[in-house]
């Protein structure tokens, strides 16, 4: 039904939970529809499988619980296609199962993103934790992974150079 959802709380930032989810949705080879890292939203389409035609069209949310903490809420729909004769009207489960997945992917990849914040606020500060190499490694990595923006990441590089 289009009207339930899955989510799961996390032991870190919304930045980090962000990184993850876009990283996740990226490795699982599924299609971003839509992505607003303002707002924590992003859309994706999983794709055609055994269960569905033009698989699901999901939508994650990432939200801020405060102190650390954060939650995804995944929902989303069968998506609609004209092929085979019209529009697919049931999935035989296959959103919570995907859900799921993207939840679980998301918690195991955690470990290995550094936070955001953490990152930008060090090479604002000139902190260095293993030489200018490893903190512009960690800077493409974020921009890389879409934590920073061009900008932020030009501006950031810049700082670290000029230090």
């Amino acid at each position: 039904m289009a009207g339930k959802t899955q989510e799961a709380e996390f032991e870190a930032s919304a930045g980090r939970v962000w990184v993850a989810l876009v990283r996740t949705v990226g490795e699982l080879g599924y299609a971003t529809l839509s992505s607003d890292k303002s707002s924590g939203s992003l859309s994706f389409n999983t794709g055609r499988s055994m269960k569905s035609w033009a698989g699901q069209d999901l939508n994650a949310t990432v939200l801020t619980l405060g102190e650390g903490r954060s939650r995804i809420v995944i929902g989303g729909t069968i998506a609609r296609t004209q092929s085979f004769g019209g529009s697919q009207i049931a999935s035989w489960g296959e959103k919570k199962t995907l859900a799921i997945k993207v939840l679980d992917r998301v918690r195991e990849s955690l470990p290995s993103i550094p936070d955001p914040a953490a990152a930008e606020a060090a090479s604002h500060a000139g902190v260095s934790s293993g030489g200018i190499g490893t903190e512009l490694a960690q800077l493409a990595s974020l921009h890389q992974s879409g934590a920073l923006s061009d900008e932020e990441f030009a501006s950031a590089k810049q700082r670290l150079l000029s230090t």
